[in-house]
């Protein structure tokens, strides 16, 4: 993962589509699929590891 710097970065590197929501309240996640692969990181782009 690397960050992007607008959101036109953003769309270009992910032609397939991408989801945005409002962030009300609680933990940011960014979801990262590939095939049946998916790895999340955080707002630091840090790998998130599953609760205990």
């Amino acid at each position: 993962a690397e960050a992007c710097t607008s959101v036109d970065m953003a769309m270009k590197k992910c032609p397939n589509g991408m989801l945005s929501e409002v962030k009300y309240d609680g933990e940011r996640v960014q979801i990262h699929k590939r095939g049946h692969e998916y790895q999340y990181f955080s707002r630091a782009l840090k790998p998130v590891v599953a609760h205990k």
